[in-house]
């Protein structure tokens, strides 16, 4: 409807003295002045300032000297990645019927009107089909105060500035946040944010790294794991891959809706929250120790860590590269090291069977509970107590369910946070007390 609507001439010439220069000449013949002379298809490029149409002399034509108006030459840019103009017209007419329309056109919301209209005009004349199956309409950079950043604002950072300061990755990352069609303020607590994140990824693939140093990976998990090696592992090892398929899974479907910023945020959220605060903390004990419990703990360090790096990659390339050859070795063809953005490398979700949430959301509540617990208390995480009692301090977990996660995680909670038992106890009015009669605590989880 808005190219059909079409109720004007577009002028598509202009007087400036770079631009791509339109095959054109006018005949001074007499009998024929003012006669449009074309070249023909195989001729072209032409310049008609330096080129001649056949059959002419140079005192026989007046070249155009204009030259193409900037949006009429930047509009065929599907044309140069299907190296064509349509069906019946190209350089190869297989690549232009396999790759029109195309997928995607990013570009900004100011130029809506020119680059964008433009492309669909073109096409739509040229071939009679739309350039592409869907365009991202990004914003602009703004500056710290909300102004739009311009030269006679005095305003504007260098990016090269930006990156030597920040780093790369960080910068990156920084545009991670922004959303489709509004505009980003350069907030340098995003850019900390950055580098923050590039930090923890690099001391947690340390940490796995040196975990798994001289480990028989034979037995590891590679692409998924299947329903019956999931039911055999550790439950905390179950919880965290749960939570790992979970966040692939909406990562995947926010990017193939182009919401790549709330793919960031799910992603960054598991990396963080789960994995980081409390799986890693969970497993230290685990994965030095001998058994079944230990190599579960080990292979899923390996799992996870991989989908990681794969999942940040498109954010954080550089850090993500380097961290991911590092961790899998040599493992192309030839001895050459892998690359995490290799085609096909994003990592996909499958199905979890025998995960019990109502125990597995204890985890993370447990363990922040009690955190926070000795933080009251102004005593170190790493600080002995003789035991704590818990109790909900709602009813959106029944005691029995409680009783339950409690008797499942007790060895990894009373070993993660320095606690010789973990009790359930009866409901109370207060979120933290001390009982006269033991040196038992009391710890209630909050309620948001």
């Amino acid at each position: 409807t808005w190219v059909e609507g079409l109720k004007w001439d577009w002028c598509i010439s202009r007087q400036r003295h770079f631009g791509v220069p339109i095959p054109v000449w006018h005949s001074k013949r007499e009998g024929e002045v003012g006669k449009v002379l074309l070249p023909r298809k195989d001729q072209l490029p032409v310049d008609p300032l330096l080129d001649l149409p056949d059959g002419y002399q140079s005192d026989e034509v007046v070249p155009v000297k204009d030259v193409l108006d900037t949006w009429a030459t930047s509009s065929v840019t599907p044309s140069l990645v299907s190296k064509g103009v349509s069906a019946d017209y190209g350089l190869e007419n297989n690549i232009f019927a396999r790759t029109t329309p195309t997928g995607m056109r990013p570009q900004a919301h100011e130029i809506i009107r020119t680059w964008a209209f433009y492309t669909i005009v073109k096409s739509m004349h040229h071939h009679g089909d739309i350039p592409w199956q869907d365009i991202c309409i990004s914003g602009w950079c703004l500056a710290k105060d909300g102004a739009k950043m311009s030269k006679s604002k005095g305003n504007v950072i260098d990016p090269i500035r930006l990156i030597d300061e920040n780093g790369v990755d960080a910068v990156r990352y920084w545009t991670g946040t922004s959303r489709l069609g509004n505009d980003t303020i350069l907030d340098p607590n995003t850019l900390k944010q950055g580098r923050k994140l590039v930090n923890k990824l690099w001391n947690a693939t340390k940490f796995v790294a040196f975990s798994l140093e001289g480990k028989d990976k034979s037995n590891f998990y590679d692409e998924k794991i299947d329903v019956a090696d999931f039911r055999a592992l550790h439950p905390i090892d179950q919880w965290m891959i749960a939570e790992l398929v979970a966040t692939i899974t909406a990562a995947t479907k926010h990017f193939q809706s182009y919401d790549y910023n709330q793919a960031l945020d799910k992603i960054e959220r598991f990396f963080w929250d789960i994995f980081c605060d409390n799986y890693l903390e969970l497993v230290k004990w685990r994965i030095s120790q001998q058994g079944h419990a230990a190599i579960s703990a080990q292979a899923c360090l390996d799992f996870a860590m991989d989908k990681i790096l794969r999942l940040f990659a498109p954010f954080i390339p550089y850090i993500t590269e380097v961290l991911y050859q590092n961790l899998n070795g040599d493992d192309g063809e030839n001895g050459q090291k892998l690359s995490v953005h290799r085609v096909g490398n994003w990592p996909t979700g499958f199905a979890i069977d025998g995960h019990n949430k109502t125990h597995t959301m204890l985890i993370p509540e447990v363990m922040s509970a009690i955190r926070k617990l000795k933080s009251t208390m102004g005593i170190s995480i790493k600080f002995g107590l003789g035991g704590i009692k818990i109790s909900p301090k709602n009813d959106r977990i029944s005691k029995f369910h409680l009783q339950q996660g409690i008797a499942l995680f007790q060895a990894d909670f009373t070993a993660t946070l320095n606690v010789n038992a973990i009790a359930v106890e009866e409901k109370r009015d207060l979120s933290v007390s001390h009982s006269a009669e033991t040196d038992w605590l009391f710890v209630w989880s909050e309620e948001e």
